[in-house]
């Protein structure tokens, strides 16, 4: 019976320190981010086959001075009339 039980207790030990090497050793942690970076490759190489989305935009003060803009502020001195512009394209 105290085989048995020390035969379980050794293997229980063996399966952590398995464990604790995969999780360790330089190596497999060097593979495994080898691994990682063949599949980035693959993705990038991928990468030119699916379609692309791009858009720009702007925002800010936009100043108007038109001869129609004038005609309309003729009792405020001729000023120069300014609103918040917002641009956005897509491509």
């Amino acid at each position: 019976m105290g085989l048995l039980t020390a035969g379980t207790s050794l293997a229980d030990s063996l399966e952590e320190e398995l464990a604790t090497l995969l999780i360790d050793h330089p190596q497999i942690k060097a593979g495994q981010k080898t691994v990682e970076a063949r599949r980035q490759e693959i993705s990038k190489s991928w990468a030119g086959y699916f379609p692309t989305l791009s858009s720009t935009g702007t925002i800010g003060p936009q100043y108007i001075d038109s001869p129609g803009e004038r005609t309309r502020l003729q009792d405020q001195d001729h000023k120069v009339w300014s609103r918040t512009g917002i641009t956005a394209a897509e491509i």
